[in-house]
């Protein structure tokens, strides 16, 4: 029997619909990288360090085999036996409930398959990204799909069937990414010879990538030649070609079918609590069955307002005066039953004044910048990278999210190791960049 894909410490909680997550960390400033295995399996990992396993989501139709053989028998054993319960928020698989929280090297992946699954997942995320540019895209599909056809990863179940739709989606992404693909050969036609490469082993047959590669030969040679001309006639019968071939996208639904591939990622999760009590300096969050939530302070807090707000989406859930009871002053609120009390955050105020309608935005754009600066860093531009780490972290502060301002912060002075390995996509997006300075 094999061991498991991933043997971290889980936390798991269910739903009122049957869907079941285990947990085994909380991402940083740049958010998650997902990749969905198509058997009712969700992996989420970190992006900047896609080692860190950050969750896995199972729906209620996964068979016990894809459980089993994702987080091991006993751990699949016990999440299956778990059922929803208003009371019960969240529990640790495989010990107590009193246990502490999994230390940093139990997050990380400890084998092959892990480790490649993360890869996978931030390359799956990186393709289906609408801000990054089609090129870059492109190549990080064509580098997911090469991936799963070398065969290393076949033991994981879902994975292969990934492969077809990896490849149509690829081939979809050359065809609108064909504009800049002169530009790519004539600026680095050593990386693009390794593009023409993967696009004729990992699917020989698919007429679509054969004629990305031959385009990238041709012009090539042309380039060798010196004759500029003939490359830029030849560049509209290539693309002509590559739509002509493509069994996924006719020609008139090009810009339709991109503007609708997929949204960008930015996920924050937040890892759901092992207990529904929460002590803090000047108060103690209580979190009762039916989402009654209490607020209770231990010295006088008259005329302050708490406001509950959502950790993940930044929106306010509840906005409660503190009351005096017979000397307790409390403030009591009714919160979505759905939640953990790891999963709100609370904020104590004198006037009660809503929180910001553009936090979330702002949260999106604290992650952008953390994805920004790691690619950045991961070719080499540190003092860039370091600029948008750094305003990442100012972003994070001032929503109040004081452990990711931390985290990016360090990154930005170069505190932290990267362990995420260089991509194909991460040097084809260093070069695009180049090009437009």
């Amino acid at each position: 029997m094999n061991p498991p894909i991933f043997d971290q410490r889980l936390v798991a909680s269910v739903d009122e619909d049957g869907n079941r997550s285990c947990t085994a960390s909380t991402p940083g400033p740049a958010g998650v990288a997902e990749l969905n295995l198509g058997n009712g399996a969700v992996i989420t990992v970190d992006y900047v360090e896609p080692d860190q396993l950050v969750s896995i989501e199972f729906a209620p139709s996964t068979r016990r085999s894809v459980i089993t053989a994702l987080i091991g028998t006993g751990q699949a054993s016990e999440l299956l036996t778990l059922h929803y319960s208003p009371d019960i928020t969240a529990r640790r698989l495989g010990v107590p409930l009193e246990d502490d929280m999994p230390s940093l090297r139990a997050m990380r992946g400890s084998n092959y398959a892990a480790r490649q699954l993360g890869q996978l997942a931030l390359l799956n995320t990186v393709s289906r990204d609408d801000r990054s540019p089609y090129l870059t895209r492109a190549v990080a599909s064509l580098e997911l799909a090469h991936t799963i056809a070398g065969g290393d990863l076949d033991h994981v179940p879902g994975l292969r069937r990934m492969l077809q739709p990896a490849v149509r989606a690829t081939a979809d992404l050359f065809i609108v990414a064909q504009p800049d693909l002169g530009d790519f050969v004539e600026r680095d036609p050593q990386l693009a010879r390794r593009v023409a490469q993967l696009c004729r082993e990992v699917a020989p047959n698919n007429r679509t990538l054969a004629s990305v590669a031959r385009f990238i030969n041709d012009r090539i040679v042309e380039r060798d030649n010196d004759d500029g001309l003939a490359g830029w006639h030849n560049m509209g019968v290539a693309r002509q070609a590559m739509i002509r071939h493509s069994l996924a996208l006719e020609p008139m639904d090009e810009v339709d079918r991109f503007e609708l591939l997929a949204p960008p990622m930015y996920s924050v999760y937040s890892a759901p609590a092992p207990r529904y009590l929460r002590k803090v300096a000047d108060y103690q969050v209580e979190l009762l069955g039916g989402g009654r939530l209490f607020v209770h302070f231990h010295r006088p807090a008259a005329g302050a307002w708490v406001r509950v707000i959502h950790a993940r989406t930044l929106v306010l859930l509840a906005l409660a005066p503190v009351r005096s009871y017979d000397g307790d002053q409390t403030a009591e609120a009714i919160v979505p039953t759905s939640l953990a009390a790891d999963d709100l955050k609370i904020e104590i105020t004198d006037t009660p004044l809503p929180v910001s309608a553009s936090a979330l935005a702002r949260a999106q754009q604290a992650i952008r910048l953390a994805r920004n600066a790691a690619d950045l860093s991961i070719t080499g531009a540190a003092s860039a990278a370091g600029e948008l780490w750094r305003a990442s972290a100012a972003i994070w502060s001032e929503i109040g999210d004081d452990t990711r301002a931390r985290l990016a912060e360090r990154q930005g002075w170069g505190k932290l190791s990267n362990r995420r390995d260089v991509t194909l996509a991460d040097r084809v997006a260093a070069s695009e960049r180049r090009a437009n300075r």
